[in-house]
């Protein structure tokens, strides 16, 4: 739990001020904060390298939340893990992308604000923003002021943002990025920003109102003391003004923390509209008009694509809505197969910020469907329920596997596990929760129609049910 939340150190130092606690657990965190320090730095490298990159485009770009705070609030950069590196690009988002490309990156995810791309020489997972949040344009960013506010860094990295800014940034990506819904180190961010820094407030307080933040900034440092007991200052405290809605949304759930805490589910479509009251017809028009660098900006390109964007916002909800309606031991079971591993953290993370993930199939288990070398795109469950017939990406004992889901809803009862099988496997995989289910496969690359196979998967039930027959007897 203490990895899952990013807290092993805080852990570490906690034990090490007990008199009898146990050596072999000492000795297995402190070895875990040293691999986490080299881990780190490498991230940290990651950014500055695609930062050089552009400069030499000479397209200006700072460090956003992990890779900036590793290194000034925290003792050690190993103490603030981070799936990814997130660097912000202040103008050119098109040019940036074509750079990374020709520089070899791989694009695994694509949304309206950022593109996450894979590092070929070390693997690491880099975001490259264009925007500080979702929906761009509902929060202006001042990328001359962000520019001529940023202090200069600690090798590698050459520039960092403003303590201030970073403040505004972090409440943003809490609030409207993540529905006030984050992990204990992040938390934790907010608390080691504020006892660490030396704000100057009456800029924050600015530098909110001018991005329109201030009512997520109010949000967030009132979560933040509720969780980890933020230090917030009275002049920051004094200056919120929360809409009422919103008031009333948070009042109960500041009496339960952990209601702010990963997995904990975001209410983040509600929490959007509480927050951006007296804005929600931009909210409106800019959620059904989100369009990354180089999507198409003729009128009926933006028609349909404000269209196909309201239909899959209904199905989402709707999905959300029957997913909430069942009994909790319908989705328990998260954890059945061990621990969850840091690239299953970072898919999670990238399914729930993207649109689609982009994977490349190994191994021949699921041929002629499937055959090794294909990319696929994959859509989190919040997009896209899974339904018997699909190839899902599970969580199954011995790893990540892209499997048939044989039987799951919508024959499946609620009660009832779901059951995922490789198409030349002859049994089917143990029973899983609908949350072992990653993602959905809905496209191939290069390749028209659906994977999506309704009778291959009853077929490959009533086979696998045969094969299970045949050797009990």
């Amino acid at each position: 739990m203490a990895r899952a939340q990013g807290v092993t150190t805080n852990l570490l130092l906690a034990l090490e001020a007990e008199p009898n606690a146990g050596d072999p657990l000492l000795t297995r965190l402190a070895a875990e904060r040293r691999e986490g320090l080299v881990r780190a730095l490498a991230q940290i490298g990651l950014a500055a390298r695609a930062i050089t990159l552009l400069e030499k485009r000479r397209l200006r770009a700072l460090p956003l939340k992990g890779a900036v705070l590793a290194g000034t609030v925290y003792e050690v950069e190993a103490d603030r893990p981070m799936t990814d590196v997130d660097v912000l690009v202040l103008e050119g988002a098109e040019e940036a992308l074509a750079a990374l490309d020709g520089a070899g990156f791989a694009e695994i995810a694509r949304g309206d604000h950022a593109c996450a791309f894979a590092d070929p020489a070390s693997g690491g997972i880099l975001e490259l923003h264009w925007s500080l949040t979702s929906c761009p344009g509902l929060f202006p960013l001042d990328a001359e002021g962000l520019w001529a506010r940023s202090r200069a860094g600690r090798a590698p990295l050459a520039r960092l943002p403003s303590a201030e800014d970073l403040l505004v940034q972090l409440a943003l990506h809490a609030a409207f990025q993540h529905g006030l819904v984050l992990s204990l180190v992040q938390w934790l961010d907010f608390r080691r920003l504020l006892e660490r820094e030396r704000l100057d407030l009456a800029l924050v307080r600015r530098l909110a109102r001018e991005a329109k933040a201030e009512t997520s900034l109010g949000a967030a440092l009132l979560v933040a003391e509720a969780v980890v007991a933020a230090p917030v200052p009275p002049e920051l405290r004094d200056g919120m003004s929360l809409p009422h809605g919103l008031q009333r949304w948070l009042a109960p759930r500041l009496c339960d923390p952990l209601a702010f805490v990963h997995p904990s589910p975001p209410a983040l479509a509600r929490l959007r509209w509480e927050l951006l009251a007296g804005r929600r017809t931009a909210l409106l028009a800019r959620t059904l008009d989100s369009r990354a660098p180089g999507a198409g900006a003729t009128l009926s390109a933006r028609l349909w694509r404000a269209v196909r964007r309201a239909a899959t916002l209904a199905q989402r909800h709707l999905f959300r809505r029957r997913a909430a309606s069942r009994p909790v031991a319908a989705v328990a079971g998260a954890d059945a197969c061990g621990e969850t591993t840091l690239a299953e953290a970072l898919l999670r993370d990238c399914l729930d910020s993207f649109d689609h993930v982009r994977l490349t199939v190994t191994g021949g288990c699921m041929q002629p469907s499937l055959h090794d070398g294909d990319t696929v795109l994959l859509v989190g469950p919040r997009r896209r329920r899974p339904l018997l017939g699909d190839v899902v990406l599970a969580r199954l004992a011995d790893g990540l596997r892209l499997h048939r889901l044989v039987w799951g809803p919508p024959l499946a009862f609620p009660r009832m596990r779901w059951r995922t099988k490789a198409d030349r496997a002859a049994l089917v995989d143990p029973g899983l929760a609908a949350a072992d289910i990653l993602g959905t496969v809905v496209a191939v690359e290069g390749r028209s129609g659906s994977v999506r196979d309704v009778p291959r998967a009853l077929a490959s039930l009533a086979s696998a049910v045969w094969a299970r027959q045949r050797r009990a007897a």
